[in-house]
């Protein structure tokens, strides 16, 4: 054979039908085999040639603590620590108070109060089904007989029994109940790190070395602040000035440069600010933070920064007959009898706010989160926004907090900051 008709076979062979399809079939075999093997006896990683350059990599096992996050930003871990070196590093001015514990007899000097209620299948804050809550939550106008209208209801209100929320009230007197989520409230790896902050790593295999952390959202009354940033920004004859501005757009490196919008300090790496994940909201899900959706962390930093209000957070124990007596000391409730161990120390102040006011309010509230849901998706990597104009069925435009003011003008949260605000914004 010659040579020329030597290299025509081998094409013709090499593109036959048959020939292809028993190759398919020979790599595939062999594929699922290694895949199985792999599964069957995993082996494990080889540890790196060289150590890795310091700094958190993705992976449960690698989470930070919020005394990691803590230390990035500069502040006091607990009362009495001073705010550190990274405080000014990025570009944070120190003109808040570094004790975060409110007592008791303080109460009064805080004009913004939110009450943060966890989830607990022990004892539910909001208590038992009541027959006043059928109208609110099954009401005649979706149609149905009484029994199917009650066992709506019923429905209903265990799904919002089983929710985390909070109540705002300014000046003793609750103005709005909200969905939220706290803690996931379980042990977990974190990143063991040194004084410095920085991650330990194992000095034969180089491995980031880990430890136990409960991620918990500490119980207990603290102060809410927002952080602020020195800017120079212009006035309304156009001159500069020098203004303390809050600071809206705090990311956090330790976890991945994950948003915490409109964020409020509470004490430590614990913040209560917006979060992207409106598919947690309502169950526990962060790593110690209070998660809220936007519209509502933007109305709890105009309170603060905007009006210039003094605000505090309770946080309430989960699953605690305190929590349970709190709620009563601000909404009415007529048939609840205060324990011995959790008394009331205060009295509602507005008798139009009772517990059917507050199942409302929850109800609104989760009906706006899950039309805000159907709208962008279980994840929302925004700015903000508003809530779904039930006519246009999309978000109505945006109304955003200032933060701060020069000579009584407000300056917005954007240009300071360099930050490109969004199309669909009213101011």
């Amino acid at each position: 054979m010659s040579q020329l008709n030597r290299y025509k076979w081998i094409r013709r062979v090499k593109t036959h039908p048959f020939v292809a399809l028993m190759a398919g079939l020979i790599v595939g075999t062999l594929l699922s085999s290694l895949s199985l093997t792999a599964d069957a006896s995993p082996t494990p990683n080889p540890a790196p040639s060289r150590a890795p350059t310091d700094g958190f990599q993705d992976g449960a096992d690698q989470e930070p603590s919020p005394e990691d996050v803590a230390r990035e930003f500069g502040l006091p871990v607990d009362d009495g620590d001073e705010f550190g070196s990274q405080f000014g590093a990025a570009g944070f001015s120190k003109n808040i108070p570094a004790t975060r514990v409110v007592p008791r007899e303080n109460f009064k000097d805080f004009r913004v109060n939110v009450d943060i209620f966890r989830k607990s299948t022990k004892r539910p804050v909001l208590g038992e089904f009541r027959d006043e809550y059928i109208d609110i939550l099954a009401p005649a106008s979706d149609g149905g007989s009484d029994d199917e209208r009650r066992t709506a209801a019923e429905r209903a209100f265990k799904i919002l029994a089983g929710k985390e929320f909070s109540l705002l009230s300014i000046d003793g007197v609750p103005t709005k109940a909200y969905i939220i989520s706290g803690a996931i409230e379980a042990n977990v790896n974190v990143t063991a790190t040194d004084k410095n902050g920085k991650a330990i790593r194992d000095p034969e295999t180089h491995r980031i070395v880990t430890r136990k952390s409960m991620k918990s959202t500490p119980p207990g009354n603290y102060r809410l602040d927002p952080l602020v940033k020195e800017r120079s920004v212009t006035n309304g004859n156009g001159f500069y000035k020098t203004a303390d501005l809050a600071y809206p757009w705090i990311r956090s490196s330790k976890y991945g440069n994950s948003q915490m919008f409109w964020g409020l300090w509470i004490k430590g790496g614990y913040f209560i600010h917006s979060t992207p994940h409106y598919g947690e909201l309502g169950r526990p899900a962060s790593m110690g933070c209070i998660r809220q959706s936007f519209p509502d962390a933007m109305d709890l930093f105009k309170l603060l920064v905007e009006e210039n209000m003094s605000g505090m957070i309770r946080i309430q124990r989960m699953g605690s007959k305190a929590a349970v007596s709190r709620l009563r000391e601000a909404i009415v409730d007529s048939e609840y009898e205060a324990p011995a161990d959790a008394p009331l120390y205060e009295s509602p102040k507005d008798p139009a706010k009772d517990m059917s006011w507050v199942v409302a309010q929850l109800r609104e509230s989760a009906a706006k989160i899950d039309q805000t849901k159907k709208y962008y998706g279980s994840e929302i990597e925004i700015l903000g926004h508003a809530w779904i104009d039930e006519v246009t069925a999309k978000p109505a435009s945006t109304v955003w907090p200032s933060c701060g003011a020069i000579d009584q003008s407000p300056i917005d949260c954007f240009v300071p900051f360099k930050v490109r605000k969004p199309k669909n914004s009213a101011n």
